[in-house]
């Protein structure tokens, strides 16, 4: 049985890893995406922890996808604790 467990893991721990896709619409627009582009148009694969521009070590700035991604989620999350912050003083109101 802990066979099968351990089996179960290892395979979801293995999509956990995906890869980012890159690409140009009809429209010149790029893309990017976790999952694969619409078959016949050209990709590339990107590495996520490739850097897009020279950095200086003093530098805060963020020049990753990974890290863009990760500063884009916590403005999400601080949105929605507003938005529900909000929701909540208008009920008490």
């Amino acid at each position: 049985m802990r066979f099968f467990v351990l089996l179960a893991l290892i395979l979801l721990a293995g999509n956990a890893h995906a890869q980012i896709y890159r690409w140009m619409d009809a429209s010149g627009r790029v893309n990017f995406s976790n999952s694969a582009p619409p078959q016949g148009v050209k990709f590339t694969i990107v590495d996520p922890n490739a850097k897009e521009g020279p950095v200086s070590p003093d530098s805060t700035e963020c020049y990753t996808i990974r890290c863009q991604g990760e500063r884009m989620e916590e403005r999400e999350r601080k949105r929605e604790a507003e938005i529900a912050k909000a929701a909540a003083d208008r009920a008490i109101s």
